[in-house]
């Protein structure tokens, strides 16, 4: 008992109000590979639809997105263009830009980093670890056109 006050000196200690728990983040295959770019400095940039992603694409520079089933070396043209900035204006197509299309080249196909699944029932002895990856691309934009 604590001597003042006629209480334990367990009591007195303040008992946590919620238990904390484990923070767990959901990653994508692919979010490693995504590279930010800041449309501020691009003179030119694209909006476009690529292997169910929107991504920025910028003329001269190289995009990792899901597998197209592709060999490299192939040149491909990207048809859904959903925006597209030159020279300080801005086109937004409805849902697509007409006339405009980015021009790429395949650069390889590869297989992305291994992603562990693993499942558990509790109590059950249920154990169940099984990994993926990715199937990605690696493409060079060539050009940008309206």
């Amino acid at each position: 008992m604590h001597a003042s006050c006629g209480v334990s000196a367990r009591a007195a200690m303040p008992r946590p109000t919620m238990r904390l728990r484990r923070q767990t983040t959901l990653r994508c295959a692919n979010a490693a590979r995504v590279e930010s770019v800041s449309t501020s400095d691009v003179k030119e940039y694209a909006i476009v639809d690529v292997g169910g992603m929107q991504q920025i694409l910028v003329e001269g520079r190289f995009y990792t997105c899901n597998s197209l089933g592709v060999e490299p070396g192939t040149k491909i043209k990207f048809e859904r263009v959903l925006a597209v900035k030159r020279e300080g204006e801005l086109n937004v197509g409805k849902p697509y830009v007409e006339g405009a299309t980015v021009d790429a080249t395949v650069l390889e196909e590869f297989r992305g980093p291994k992603t562990i699944v693993y499942k558990m029932a509790p109590k059950k002895h249920t154990r169940k670890k099984t990994g993926h990856r990715q199937e990605l691309t690696k493409f060079l934009v060539n050009s940008i056109d309206m």
